[in-house]
């Protein structure tokens, strides 16, 4: 395999401004040593497919970027490490970092850096961290950093380039810090960034879209901006902002306390001086949206008028974000949206009553585990999911005397536990997961190791358990149950204890899992009393 040459213009393409800096020059350099280094190992010889020139390429500035980084100041490495250490007291997964230098160069981040890049450029095969050729080649490339350390230059473009410009009261300000850390940096380009181009690109591919396509792809990126969990460590945009502006505590804080985006349909109602007045139409809650986020309020006239728009929240004022444009008046679509679920859950959070949420989930928990012979989870065929579920929610809503589930039957449904436990067919499963509420999984049954599951397969049972860690619809709830029952148990288990990484269960949930990592409750079947 012959030694892919490096050019100025691959370079700029990791980088997040488009002219050439001096210090580029020498990054270039480094970056073609960091590719010659490479080649006198194995990595590219043993992933030969996934290696492709221009991935050989991106890695290389991938992994220079990492140095040119540290050197510059501009704490985007340094943020990751902090927030692993404070989640799990340590600097790194999977590698020994007894001997590890903070805010400096280690083989160990190298080694990380490879495993991460390997497993963000492609998604159809996992790539274990402790790979010998992995090893082999953070030990080449750090070679080349020991070298240069002392003498790379710091790159003035790059130190404050992620931090939060003068007027940090301006949302739009700040906001631009979350984009820049998000799209614009090495350390995301095979993640997030490569989330906002693949969506770019489907929807520039589309050739029916009703909006003009400017609207639609500003709304994709602020959208994705807001609501897009990075695979390291599964944080949000703006908890990578509140750390990479950490120095400044009082940015810290607000970009931790930084609202949800809510994205909905809104009665326009008036104005003053200083605020333009919507009313959510679902929901019929007002909000006061700052003139300093809209230049166009002398426009807004007629009152009624139907808008869909974007809101966020910053230093407790609501801030336009993403687009705005005008809907047609219709009472037709006005009844619809007061009854849609999706339309009223953009604004959920704004009543969030934590202690109510525990109390309701406890008794839930309590009626599932009566109407369950008290199991937490209920293996059954496939087809007996549906069945089962409607005949808790009318059990439950019964104990509450709430009645019958509206549109069902209201008699009774009795269950043959014979049935429901004879292995054969398709099978499934219902868990009551104690953070959100009733969950139902299809075709991961071998996965739980359990004295009550009839379907228990351990020759299936690490494809399962493999499947089940890495699917996005199931969640990090369900997934703990199968560990705790099966960790002593499992053939997946040993293997994954022997290879040093049972430890970092957690953050390759974190990695795998993104968004679907967080449980959040569903009222579906709760209710206050």
């Amino acid at each position: 395999m012959s030694i892919t040459k490096i050019y100025i213009k691959d370079w700029l393409e990791i980088k997040p401004y488009d002219t050439i800096h001096q210090e580029d020059h020498y990054y270039l350099h480094l970056s073609n040593k960091v590719m010659e280094a490479l080649h006198k190992g194995d990595l590219f010889k043993e992933y030969e497919k996934l290696f492709t020139s221009k991935v050989r390429i991106k890695l290389c500035c991938f992994l220079t970027s990492y140095l040119e980084d540290l050197v510059s100041g501009s704490e985007l490495w340094n943020s990751f490490v902090r927030k692993h250490t404070k989640l799990y007291d340590k600097p790194l997964p999977f590698y020994i970092t007894d001997d590890y230098a903070e805010e400096e160069i280690n083989t160990e981040d190298i080694c990380f850096l490879i495993w991460y890049f390997m497993n963000t450029i492609q998604e159809e095969q996992f790539i274990i961290p402790g790979n010998e050729v992995i090893l082999e080649a953070g030990t080449l490339v750090m070679d080349i950093f020991e070298e240069a350390w002392e003498y790379a230059p710091e790159n003035d473009k790059l130190k404050d380039f992620y931090a939060v410009e003068e007027g940090a009261s301006n949302y739009y300000k700040s906001r631009l810090s979350i984009d820049k850390i998000l799209f614009r940096s090495w350390l995301f380009s095979t993640d997030t960034k490569k989330i906002l181009e693949d969506s770019v690109e489907t929807l520039l591919n589309e050739s029916e879209i009703d909006s003009p396509r400017h609207i639609i792809l500003n709304e994709t990126r602020d959208f994705i901006l807001h609501t897009s969990y990075t695979r390291l460590l599964s944080l949000k945009g703006n908890e990578w902002a509140a750390e990479v502006n950490g120095k400044r505590l009082d940015l810290r804080h607000e970009f931790n306390n930084i609202s949800l985006k809510i994205l909905g349909n809104f009665f326009y109602k008036g104005q003053d001086e200083y605020d333009i007045f919507f009313e959510h139409i679902a929901s019929g809650k007002l909000f006061k949206m700052t003139k300093k986020s809209y230049d166009h309020a002398k426009e807004l006239v007629v009152v009624d008028k139907i808008f869909s728009l974007g809101l966020v929240k910053w230093l407790g004022e609501w801030w336009f974000s993403g687009t705005i444009y005008e809907l047609p008046y219709n009472e037709n679509f006005i009844k619809k949206e007061r009854k849609s679920i999706d339309a009223l859950r953009a604004v959920a959070f704004l009543d969030d009553d934590t202690e109510f949420m525990k109390e309701t989930l406890i008794e839930h928990r309590k009626l599932f585990l009566e109407y369950s012979n008290g199991q937490e989870i209920v293996f059954m065929p496939f087809d007996h999911i549906e069945k089962f579920v409607k005949g808790y929610m009318n059990f439950f809503n019964k104990k509450l005397g709430k009645g019958d589930v509206p549109n069902e039957d209201s008699e009774d449904i009795s269950w043959d536990w014979n049935e429901i436990n004879n292995p054969s067919g398709d099978t499934g499963l219902v868990y009551f997961n104690p953070e959100s509420g009733v969950e139902m999984a299809h075709g991961f049954n071998s996965a739980f190791a359990v004295d009550h599951n009839p379907y228990y397969d351990e020759e299936r049972s690490t494809e399962h358990l493999m499947q089940m860690l890495i699917d996005k619809s199931i969640s990090t709830g369900l997934c703990y149950y199968a560990i705790e029952q099966g960790k002593n148990k499992l053939p997946l288990f040993k293997i994954l204890g022997s290879k040093g990484i049972l430890p970092d269960i957690d953050f390759l949930l974190r990695f795998w899992k993104r968004d679907a990592y967080h449980t959040r409750p569903s009222f579906a079947l709760v209710g206050k009393k």
